[in-house]
């Protein structure tokens, strides 16, 4: 797997999709900054006054992350398990060449993201660039990357302390927008730090790729249901477009083939295959043309994904009427997701690696409770990315949650080839298994071992991240 070109294909997407929006504003293939501003109008601040949230170095990171790679994944079978069934992948490696090298293979394919960044304490820093070491400096050019793989319905999920969460709060309004945050959560993880105050807590920042996106996420309240159509008369407002339905979808009536325009008011087109009913569900798949009411909750309830409408009732199903309507079915009552999460520690993750692995190798690991709680979000089928792996944590939880509810996620894990800490327990561990002293290696034994806990027929493809591509 290789990052290719010679100019940055990031930019180049940038500049195409601003010609999509704006094609005045090119002028002989270049920007014409003038046009765009007259375009933009009010939206533009040019104002000398406005907050500008900058740091030494800002210029530089912008540029990093524009600056193709030059690495190459190279592939270890041998470590690896069940290699030619699995999508999942575990990468050792500096994860700001990793998040390059994976632009072109999983642009805007990541459903979620959870990262657990080294706090900024003090202490050496670990992740070194080629420009000042600082905290902003790292994180900068790795969320402008991450934000590139997730999808329209794409959610991240930052945990931070104390330390950070401001400066992390401004760069991510910079690189996702205000308008994107979903929420500042309180995890109380009983891990305590004393200095005047007794601290419990940390923070996990979510935000969204596109909030507006967000018809999915999990509102549980009044388990009365109602129901009602999902078309109405096509009109300026509510113009007819065009929803691929699989095969599967409940069907009410008995056995029936429709015909490629039908209904009264409310007219449906057969635009590509058979619209065909069998045994009280669709025969195959089709594709319909009709004024959807929620079209956007009717495509992600078909991609497996938990949804609510715009008032916040989740949706329990999609499915058709004898005469051929669309008709959904969703929960009467609402209640937001709360702010304060509990109930998940990183003693219990502690013991969790210990009771997997037979030692206790890691200090403080982030529970998979909690990320099974954050994954909600996602579906059966969609793509978890952590590019601070750690213990290995997120890759447990995918197939802890995979195995409860048959689900076919893949994550996607990357931890660069750091040296363990001072701790007993995981050099002994390194020691008996005859694997090197390193957080990555210990973290990918646990995600074999909990392969063979959760579900032999799971996988990992392990990778290295090799320098250059001229191997």
């Amino acid at each position: 797997m290789k990052y290719m070109g010679s100019k940055s294909r990031i930019a180049q997407e940038n500049v195409e999709q601003l010609k999509q929006l704006f094609p005045e504003v090119f002028s002989e293939g270049k920007i014409d900054f003038d046009a765009l501003k007259a375009v933009l109008g009010e939206a533009i601040d040019d104002s000398d006054e406005r907050y500008n949230f900058t740091w030494q170095g800002k210029t530089r990171a912008r540029q990093i992350a524009q600056t193709p790679s030059t690495g190459t994944l190279r592939p270890c079978k041998e470590e690896s398990v069940n290699w030619d069934t699995t999508g999942n992948l575990f990468i050792e490696g500096d994860n700001l060449e990793v998040l390059k090298i994976l632009q072109k293979s999983y642009h805007k394919k990541i459903k979620m993201i959870y990262i657990d960044p080294p706090y900024n304490t003090g202490k050496d820093f670990i992740y070194k660039d080629n420009y000042r070491d600082n905290w902003l400096n790292m994180i900068y050019p790795r969320l402008k990357l991450a934000r590139n793989l997730l999808s329209d319905y794409g959610i991240i999920f930052i945990s931070i302390d104390d330390h950070e969460v401001v400066n992390l709060s401004n760069v991510c309004n910079e690189i996702f927008g205000e308008d994107n945050l979903i929420e500042r959560f309180i995890w109380q993880s009983g891990r305590t730090s004393a200095s005047i105050f007794t601290r419990e807590h940390e923070y996990i920042l979510a935000y969204a790729k596109d909030r507006t996106q967000l018809t999915h996420l999990i509102y549980k309240g009044d388990d009365s249901l109602i129901s009602d159509r999902a078309i109405k008369k096509v009109s300026v407002k509510n113009p007819a477009s065009e929803i691929t339905f699989p095969a599967g979808v409940r069907f009410l009536g008995e056995n029936k083939t429709f015909s490629s325009v039908f209904g009264d008011k409310e007219v449906v087109e057969v635009t590509s295959g058979v619209f065909e009913c069998k045994n009280g569900v669709l025969a195959r798949e089709v594709t319909l043309k009709a004024g959807w009411t929620m079209k956007r909750q009717i495509e992600n309830w078909l991609s497996g994904n938990d949804t609510v409408d715009s008032k916040g009732q989740q949706v329990v199903e999609f499915f058709f009427k004898p005469n051929g309507v669309l008709q959904y079915v969703k929960k009467r009552g609402t209640e937001h997701p709360k702010t304060i999460i509990t109930g998940f520690t990183t003693k219990q993750g502690s013991k969790e690696v210990e009771a997997l692995l037979g030692s206790p190798v890691f200090d403080y690991p982030k529970p998979t409770g909690l990320i099974e709680h954050l994954m909600k979000v996602t579906g059966s089928e969609d793509i978890i990315l952590d590019f601070f792996a750690g213990s290995g944590s997120t890759g447990h939880a995918v197939l802890k949650q995979n195995k409860k509810d048959g689900g076919r996620r893949k994550f996607i894990l990357v931890q660069l080839p750091e040296p363990i800490s001072k701790n007993a327990g995981a050099t002994a561990y390194c020691a008996r298994e005859s694997i090197p002293e390193l957080i990555s290696r210990i973290a990918l034994k646990r995600i074999k071992h909990a392969i063979l806990q959760e579900d032999e027929t799971q996988g990992v493809k392990f990778f290295k991240l090799d320098p250059t591509n001229t191997h």
